[in-house]
């Protein structure tokens, strides 16, 4: 994002575009531990007498299933007001 995109965008369309990004970078991590695990699980299978399944051997968090449940209309609310708060605090007379 360029500086002039940065200034020009509104802050629904910023949040947005983080959130992609933020989605982008946790796939390509879950991406790399997926690999990890398989590869473990190769050298492993190559000395067991009966061959273990990814899971068995080394359980990752996304596994069981996310428990995160969307904020309500007040948490969200009070979210957006505390880093209101924290932003006027911190460039306070600097604008």
């Amino acid at each position: 994002m360029t500086d002039d995109e940065f200034y020009d965008t509104t802050l629904r369309r910023f949040f947005n575009r983080l959130q992609g990004w933020n989605e982008l970078e946790e796939q390509r991590e879950r991406s790399n531990w997926e690999r990890t695990r398989m590869l473990a699980t190769t050298v492993v299978n190559l000395m067991a007498k009966d061959p273990k399944k990814p899971g068995d051997i080394w359980k990752l968090p996304w596994d069981k299933g996310r428990n995160d449940k969307p904020l309500s209309p007040e948490e969200q609310k009070k979210r957006f007001e505390q880093w209101d708060k924290e932003m006027q605090h911190k460039w306070q007379g600097r604008t």
